[in-house]
C-alpha cells in the first residue's frame, strides 16, 4: 500500500511541475512576442508552419 501511495504522491509532483514549467513558458513566450521574438519551445525557436501554427524546430510539436 505504502508504494502506491508513493507512485500517486510522485505523479502529482511531476504533473504540478509539468503544470508550472508549461506556465512559466507561456508568460516567456509572450514577453518574446511583445518583442517582436519568435516563440520558443524545448530550448529552441519556433517557426510557422503552412497553417499558421507554430511549430518547434527542434521537437516539431504544434503549439499556441
Amino acid at each position: 500500500m505504502a508504494r502506491r501511495t508513493e507512485n500517486k504522491v510522485a505523479k502529482a509532483l511531476r504533473l504540478h511541475s509539468q503544470a508550472v514549467r508549461e506556465q512559466r513558458t507561456a508568460e516567456a513566450n509572450d514577453r518574446r512576442r511583445e518583442q517582436g521574438l519568435n516563440p520558443k519551445h524545448c530550448g529552441a525557436e519556433a517557426s510557422m508552419n503552412k497553417d499558421g501554427d507554430w511549430a518547434c524546430t527542434r521537437c516539431g510539436d504544434v503549439f499556441a
